[in-house]
């Protein structure tokens, strides 16, 4: 919080910065240094890409890391592994999961990465991501793995904790996890082969709590969804309080770039023919590629997609904040933003949002990435947005609803967000360091009121 108004000199100025209220969307400076914390595996490659709050406050954080196979190789070359954190309430590692509050886990193959992770009541957690190999002619297949609430494997999943799905393409990957009321576990992601972009689909797999598939869902526990014959991926998945299942991503159909793409399934995996057209709904806005990252369900039935709309890389890039909310028919909610959609931009570059979390008293945050640009060292920041009921930017956060955060002045990316019960909003992703381009998990705590 700056003071621009007044000019305060010698101890006075020190008495009124250390007594000035912190307000909604500040660091939390009762938390980790100023706020923020990074977690280092091996002084190489990692990344937080999920992350839940346990009902006592600790924090979980899902991702990746890299183990060092040749110390001189560069930090991103190596056996990545799925990586679980765990941290006390006040951002301190947790002694009591796993290695110093760190676990990671593999699969047998060079390249794994968890996408996506869930709390079980029972306290155990599910991660799930992909799990192959980058050699030529590389396969990936969908990776599940349940831990206990001490970050050992749960060996009641599966046999030994883990679970991989091949849906017949080259390329799967699980993107997101969810549970149901009966504890079942279910999967979205994408199916496809690298040689064909129009082969991808939404891929979506039901477990039993035993690690097994759920042969009740669609007859073998998983299945496929095309929209119109071009690429579709799928980056986000939540079960609705009726058993019906929403899965969202990014669907080829009107607009060949990519629109928002949204399906609901029925309890047994078929299609839900009481949503949008045969169960599916595209969202388009205006052009470019436009991608569903994460879904938050309201108790009302609507339920708010976020993304980014206008997403491009190369050559120049670009891309903002992107929201819809629907009603439960699949239809756009005409009362929130602009006929249901709303776009917010930090930059003239890429801006995307890739977690999503609602407030009890019903305001929306969205959290992402502000002028992302990886090569070679990157650039960009933790970008965080909070949202009225009606989509309108909340004005009384950050600075007109919006606020950023830099870690080390190169490539930073907010993943996911959750709210504590005492209304504090947590954010984690990684951050990169400019001199090695190694990154760490990040995690940053906010005031919210």
């Amino acid at each position: 919080m700056f003071l621009h108004s007044l000019v305060l000199y010698g101890p006075i100025a020190a008495l009124a910065l250390i007594g000035a209220p912190a307000a909604p969307g500040d660091l939390d400076p009762t938390f980790g240094s100023a706020g923020k914390v990074s977690t280092d595996f091996e002084r190489r490659f990692d990344e937080g890409r999920a992350m839940a709050i346990q009902p006592d406050g600790r924090i979980v954080v899902a991702g990746e890391m890299i183990r060092t196979v040749n110390p001189q190789d560069p930090p991103q070359t190596g056996d990545r592994n799925f990586a679980v954190v765990r941290y006390l309430a006040n951002g301190m590692l947790d002694p009591s999961f796993g290695v110093g509050g760190r676990v990671f886990t593999d699969f047998g193959q060079d390249f794994e990465l968890a996408f996506d992770m869930a709390l079980q009541p029972d306290g155990k957690i599910v991660a799930a991501g992909e799990s192959g190999t980058r050699t030529a002619g590389g396969n990936f297949d969908f990776a599940v793995a349940r831990y206990n609430a001490d970050g050992s494997l749960d060996t009641s999943f599966s046999g030994d904790g883990r679970a991989t799905i091949d849906f017949g393409g080259d390329d799967d990957a699980a993107r997101s996890v969810t549970l149901q009321t009966d504890g079942k576990i279910v999967v979205a992601g994408y199916s496809g082969n690298q040689s064909d972009e129009a082969s991808y689909d939404f891929a979506v797999a039901r477990y039993n709590t035993n690690g097994s598939l759920d042969t009740s869902f669609s007859g073998g526990g998983t299945v496929k969804t095309d929209f119109a014959g071009g690429a579709d991926s799928a980056f986000a998945v939540a079960a609705q309080p009726n058993g019906r299942i929403l899965v969202a991503g990014s669907a080829t159909g009107p607009d060949p770039e990519g629109d928002f793409g949204v399906v609901r399934y029925r309890t047994d995996g078929s299609l839900d023919g009481s949503f949008g057209s045969g169960g599916k709904v595209f969202t388009d806005f205006g052009g470019g590629y436009d991608e569903i990252d994460a879904l938050a369900l309201r108790p009302d039935g609507t339920f708010i997609a976020a993304g980014g709309s206008g997403i491009s890389e190369d050559p120049a890039p670009g891309g903002a904040f992107a929201l819809a909310r629907y009603l439960p028919n699949g239809k756009l909610d005409n009362a929130f933003g602009s006929y249901g959609k709303v776009e917010t931009e930090f930059t003239s570059g890429l801006d995307q949002a890739f977690g999503l979390a609602l407030q009890a008293d019903g305001k929306i945050i969205a959290a992402g990435v502000a002028d992302q640009f990886i090569n070679p060292i990157g650039r960009g920041d933790f970008a965080l947005v909070r949202y009225q009921v009606n989509g309108s930017l909340d004005s009384s956060f950050g600075t007109n609803g919006k606020v950023t955060t830099d870690f080390e002045g190169a490539f930073d990316n907010a993943r996911d967000v959750a709210i504590q019960r005492d209304g504090k909003i947590v954010v984690a992703g990684e951050g990169t360091h400019p001199d090695t381009t190694s990154r760490d998990i990040a995690v940053v705590r906010y005031i919210a009121r």
